[in-house]
Order: structure tokens, then C-alpha cells, then sequence
């Protein structure tokens, strides 16, 4: 097993190397991890003969296995097919390897969800990557298992889970409303009549992800630079913004750092940064667990969360301007009105 992940460990290091530039800090990371990963495995394989008579003691003492063999539908798990073997052994090994990586999952987790928005980033989008295929893959073989004494195939199960939690109300998602501020939002015609004599400016930026939020930063940015405005008319001309998508996280940078100088990062780099870590952390974790049990798990928050958190780190370089980041677009409508601010 460790021959079989130092491919996808060996390319996770170089790509991390090539990003950050930072060899000596990732090549550690990684020494440090496949030392523990080892350690564990072996402190399991050394121990897991203990382990596994005790857990069939207890399965045999309790009656658990006569149990299983009274109801037809578990007879596989206690009886092999050509009486050779122990089935019920071969379980409690499988069930000890899925009960590891079930705690490996749930830990890494966790430590994802404590990370969120907060300076060193959440779990790398790779280790969700292979995470979310790991307990897949326990899964997914253990349904196999017990619905292929019927000739069940497993996607015609998967289908009828994701069919049965479609129709809970639960697995939606809902967006939480806050109260507006209280000032006015000003009508295009009052931002307008708000302007200085002089020159209109309208500026609209398309949509296309990461690449055009950095695009419409860039620009917005660039051209508030004393260098190419040493007289200072782009910014009180410039009164109306449209965007969609990509091309509206570039004017939220920008527009946060109109309004929060000494609080928030410069609008090229907050908006080229990414967010793809958070992401990804949503659809291994939460989201995983919302489609699962969305009864259990649907006050979880969803990836679009996580990266709401990741674009309020990336756009500031203090807790304050991850604050003003964070607050419902009503709260410009007082710089808008006073012409400090394009809506």
C-alpha cells in the first residue's frame, strides 16, 4: 500500500513545490506524515490478531453470530460457500480496516472545519480528493456485498438512496437572511446625480470563474494607479459596476478595498487567489453527509459557505476586513448614496 500511494504522494510534492516554492516545509510534511502513516499501520497489523479474537468473542459470546445465521439474508457474513474459511473473520477484518479510515476521515475533517477561513488554509483539495474516495469505496463494497445475493446491481441501490433523499426537504439548501441596513439603497439615477461634473464611467465585467474575477481586478485596480491616473478621475467617475459571476467576486475585492484600505489586501491579489481547498472540503465532508442522512446532517454548512470563508481570508489582511467582507451588500448603500462608492 505505501508502493501504491507514493505516486500520489511524490506528485502532490511537486506541484506543492512549484506553487508555493516552499520545498523544505512540504518534503517535511511529507516525511512527517508517511512516518505516522507507517507507525499506525504497523501498531494495527502487530495488534490486530488481539483485536480480532476479542471483537469474535464477543460476536459468538453474545449470540450475535447465531443471530446472523438465523436470518437468511446475513448468511454470507457467517457461512462460506464451499465451507472452507471463516467469513465472520474475514468481516471483523474488513470492519477494523473501514473503522480506521472512517477515524482518519472524521479527524481530517474536523481539523478541515476548524481551518476554514483562517490563514493556513483548510485540507488540501487532493486530500479531500482521495479521502471522499476512500470511505466511498468501503462503502460502496459493503453494499455490494450484501445486496449481491439478490443480483442487485449497486447502481440501481445508489440510485434509489439519492432518489429516497432527494425528496427530504432536508437535503436542500437555504440561504440565511439578515436584516438590511437600515439606510436606503439609492436608485442608478441618484448614484448618478451623486457625481462630481464630469466624466461617466460604467464599468461591466463577464463572467469565467477565477481568471475573470483576477481579470476584472486587475483592471479596476490597475487603473486607480497614480502611475496611469496621477490626476485621480477614475475613481469619482467610475459610479456603476456590472458583474455576473466570476467577473463579480473582482468587483467585491475591488470595492472592499475601496472601503476597508488599511483592512483588506489589493484587489489582484485577493481575487487570483484560491478557493479551490474549501470547496472541495464541502463536497468530501459536509456535503457527503447531507446526501447520505440529510436528516441528521442538514444544519451543515455546504461548500458555497466554505467559500464565502475562503474569499473573506483571501481579500483581507486582518480579522476586521474579513468582518466587512462578510456583511450583506446593504451595508454600502450609506458610501453609495455619499458617492464614495460605485453600486
Amino acid at each position: 500500500m505505501a508502493g501504491l500511494s507514493a505516486p500520489v504522494t511524490g506528485t502532490a510534492l511537486v506541484f506543492s513545490v512549484k506553487q508555493t516554492g516552499r520545498s523544505l516545509t512540504y518534503i517535511a510534511a511529507a516525511l512527517a506524515g508517511t512516518a505516522l502513516a507507517l507507525t499506525l499501520a504497523s501498531a494495527i497489523i502487530l495488534n490486530r490478531t488481539g483485536l480480532e479474537n476479542y471483537i469474535l468473542l464477543c460476536l459468538r459470546s453474545y449470540g450475535v453470530e447465531a443471530c446472523l445465521q438465523h436470518f437468511g439474508v446475513f448468511q454470507g457474513y457467517v457461512t462460506s460457500p464451499n465451507g472452507t474459511g471463516d467469513p465472520l473473520l474475514d468481516h471483523v477484518r474488513a470492519f477494523l480496516g473501514f473503522g480506521a479510515a472512517l477515524i482518519l476521515y472524521l479527524a481530517v475533517g474536523l481539523c478541515g472545519w476548524f481551518c476554514l477561513g483562517k490563514r493556513g488554509g483548510t485540507v488540501p483539495a487532493l486530500s479531500s480528493a482521495l479521502m471522499l474516495m476512500m470511505i466511498l469505496g468501503w462503502m460502496l463494497s459493503a453494499t455490494t456485498f450484501f445486496f449481491d445475493a439478490w443480483h442487485i446491481p449497486t447502481l440501481l441501490i445508489v440510485a434509489a438512496a439519492g432518489t429516497l433523499t432527494t425528496f427530504s426537504t432536508r437535503s436542500d439548501h437555504y440561504y440565511d437572511l439578515r436584516d438590511p441596513a437600515p439606510d436606503r439603497a439609492p436608485t442608478p439615477v441618484e448614484a448618478v446625480a451623486k457625481m462630481k461634473p464630469g466624466h461617466l464611467i460604467v464599468a461591466a465585467a463577464n463572467g469565467g470563474g477565477i481568471q475573470a474575477g483576477a481579470w476584472a481586478a486587475q483592471v479596476l485596480f490597475g487603473l486607480c494607479d497614480p502611475k496611469i491616473d496621477p490626476e485621480n478621475k477614475f475613481r469619482p467617475s467610475l459610479r456603476l459596476i456590472s458583474s455576473v459571476s466570476g467577473g463579480s467576486l473582482g468587483s467585491a475585492c475591488f470595492m472592499h478595498w475601496l472601503a476597508n484600505p488599511d483592512d483588506a489586501k489589493t484587489p489582484d491579489v485577493a481575487a487570483s487567489s484560491s478557493s479551490l481547498d474549501e470547496v472541495a472540503w464541502g463536497l468530501g465532508w459536509t456535503e457527503l453527509l447531507r446526501a447520505l442522512l440529510p436528516w441528521f446532517f442538514s444544519g451543515l454548512i455546504g461548500r458555497g459557505r466554505a467559500l464565502e470563508r475562503a474569499w473573506c481570508r483571501n481579500s483581507s489582511r486582518t480579522p476586521k476586513g474579513c468582518q466587512q467582507m462578510d456583511l450583506p451588500l446593504s451595508n454600502w448603500n450609506a458610501r453609495v448614496t455619499s458617492a464614495n462608492s460605485p453600486p
